[in-house]
């Protein structure tokens, strides 16, 4: 049974595939248009919920304001546009879940509860998750050196990963590329290999996005939590 999940997320380094995306929202992607973002999510739904990563499929968004193919960085935090993007106009077009992943950028819980606000309330069918990684994405994609080895670059385990400066962890992941690799497939690779549980250990906020996967339902899913 498939699991349908669009993602909505602020970093283009997140979301960013090999492909452009279609230009129909509701297309289902291929794995080349998924991002590192995408196949972490992935990851966690099949882990949490017990289904088959391969299960867990991904739609194209809908459209971000000014007729773009998808939102980007602060629309995420816009009311009106959140509530847009978790609106699908036809009965049965609507996916499963629905993640809203934003950085922290060093005010965790007043972002979290500006986009949960923004979704509270919404009369759509669609299960949405907000994601709030600590400060930025790439903490979680640094939080394990091994698949960091295996994706190519010469990551270095970081105690209090979330810790360091708004900023300071994309720096670093952008320094343990080599010259000459795709920083993209490199970060997508990372994604694909990390170790679940050594990221929700390094990473709180990883954890806490998990833990809210659980408390949602999916289809051939385990009982969401209580």
């Amino acid at each position: 049974m498939t699991v349908r999940v669009v993602l909505y997320a602020e970093g283009g380094g997140d979301r960013a595939g090999e492909l452009t995306l279609p230009e129909a929202p509701g297309v289902r992607l291929l794995d080349e248009h998924l991002g590192p973002a995408h196949f972490l999510v992935r990851r966690a739904v099949a882990d949490i919920h017990g289904v088959d990563p391969a299960a867990v499929q991904f739609d194209a968004p809908l459209r971000g304001p000014h007729g773009r193919r998808e939102p980007r960085g602060s629309d995420l935090l816009v009311r009106e546009t959140v509530r847009q993007l978790i609106t699908w106009l036809r009965v049965g077009q609507q996916p499963h879940l629905v993640v809203i992943l934003i950085d922290s950028d060093g005010d965790a819980n007043g972002r979290r509860s500006q986009v949960d606000a923004h979704v509270e309330g919404h009369p759509a069918q669609t299960l949405t998750v907000t994601a709030i990684a600590v400060q930025e994405f790439e903490a979680w994609l640094s939080a394990d050196a091994a698949a960091g080895v295996v994706a190519g670059a010469t990551l270095q385990a970081i105690v209090g990963v979330e810790e360091l400066p708004p900023g300071e962890a994309k720096r670093r992941l952008s320094a343990a590329v080599p010259r000459g690799l795709d920083a993209l497939a490199v970060r997508r690779s990372i994604a694909r290999h990390a170790d679940l549980d050594a990221v929700r250990q390094a990473c709180p906020s990883f954890n806490r996005f998990c833990k809210d996967l659980a408390r949602v339902g999916v289809p051939g899913g385990r009982t969401p939590a209580g």
